[in-house]
């Protein structure tokens, strides 16, 4: 396992941990956490590569594979990144549904 590896696994476990410390401050079974089979860490880069794509018009499921990350994954990232647009034109992204089927490039 090299360090950028066990650097996500950390961060992975540490998040895991705050939220069972989160969930104990409830009722057994109030709380649940969401989405934890996925990995939802991506670096600056990988995100970078999504957006680019992205804006070309590459759909989802193509994007998954270039980045061997499951199409969930990929989908929360663009949802991410839809929360981060830098307001200048044209330097935003939307979701776009036939994108998103794998209607588009």
């Amino acid at each position: 396992m090299n360090q950028q590896q066990l650097d996500k696994q950390m961060w992975s476990e540490s998040q895991t941990i705050a939220g069972l410390e989160n969930y104990m401050k409830n009722e057994p079974g109030e709380s649940v956490i969401i989405l934890d089979r996925f990995d939802l860490l991506f670096s600056r880069s990988e995100l970078a590569e999504i957006k680019r794509l992205w804006m070309q018009g590459v759909n989802l499921p193509i994007i998954s594979k270039k980045l061997k990350r499951d199409e969930n994954e990929v989908f929360l990232a663009l949802f991410h990144l839809t929360f981060y647009n830098d307001g200048r034109k044209g330097g935003g992204i939307a979701i776009r549904i036939s994108q998103i089927k794998g209607d588009a490039v």
